[in-house]
């Protein structure tokens, strides 16, 4: 919510990369794991304007906008179980 953007359910609701969301059986998957990456000069500028809600005043503040927010402990946790059972595949 800080950073006004789209929520994890979101099409462009990922913070760390720049991936198109795929509704299906009720939920939004995230399948790409090989997409671009999200960096601090593309969100100052909003270059994917489907993933801002607004402006956030954090942008005045000399952070990144991407590495300086952790991601939820759930995200986090699903990506890695995502990755393990891939590379068991």
């Amino acid at each position: 919510m800080v950073k006004n953007t789209k929520g994890h359910g979101g099409y462009f609701g990922c913070d760390q990369c720049k991936v198109h969301g795929v509704y299906y059986e009720n939920r939004m998957t995230f399948c790409d794991l090989n997409s671009a990456k999200r960096t601090d000069v593309d969100f100052r500028s909003q270059s994917n304007a489907e993933h801002h809600k607004g402006i956030t005043p954090f942008t005045q503040l000399p952070i990144d906008m991407i590495t300086t927010f952790p991601v939820d402990p759930m995200h986090q946790v699903s990506l890695r179980q995502c990755r393990s059972l891939y590379s068991i595949i």
